[in-house]
């Protein structure tokens, strides 16, 4: 990917990408269509871009962004209270999100949710606590965080 990441134009064409998702696979979509939608031109796509993939890419980065921005507490803290005020604060992004992601064809919502995994999988290991209680502390917080992510989608986001 190029730069822009956090652009106004990025964003604007990572949102055409997931109006797309919710009319055809992702495989099938193309940088023509893409642009056509975004209201933007080939040459604005290739200045922030290289593929549909990277737009993809782009997309699941700004979410992971957002979403350990609001994590960090929990990682540092002991208290049960950070860890509850997480979990409201996890939940008001998923429904935040609800929009974008109600509307994207199921194929599209696996690729997302892959991404979206392998990507907070790089996180944990970045931040793996040293003793052996922290990083099952560590991974239990990511299990509950991944299973309400789960249960959501099962239950049409609500």
């Amino acid at each position: 990917m190029k730069k822009g990441r956090g652009s106004y134009t990025s964003q604007k064409i990572a949102d055409a990408l997931f109006a797309l998702m919710g009319e055809k696979a992702f495989m099938n979509i193309t940088v023509t269509e893409l642009v056509n939608r975004a209201g933007v031109g080939r040459a604005t796509f290739y200045r922030n871009f290289n593929t549909t993939r990277d737009v993809l890419d782009f997309a699941m980065e700004e979410a992971i962004s957002d979403l350990t921005e609001i994590g960090k507490p929990i990682i540092e803290s002991k208290e049960e209270r950070v860890w509850r005020d997480f979990l409201f604060r996890y939940i008001y992004f998923l429904g935040r999100s609800k929009g974008n992601v109600l509307n994207i064809r199921s194929e599209n919502v696996s690729i997302i949710l892959n991404d979206f995994s392998e990507k907070m999988q790089k996180i944990r290991d970045q931040i793996l606590p040293k003793t052996n209680i922290e990083k099952y502390n560590l991974s239990a917080k990511l299990s509950v965080i991944n299973g309400v992510l789960l249960v959501w989608n099962e239950n049409g986001m609500e």
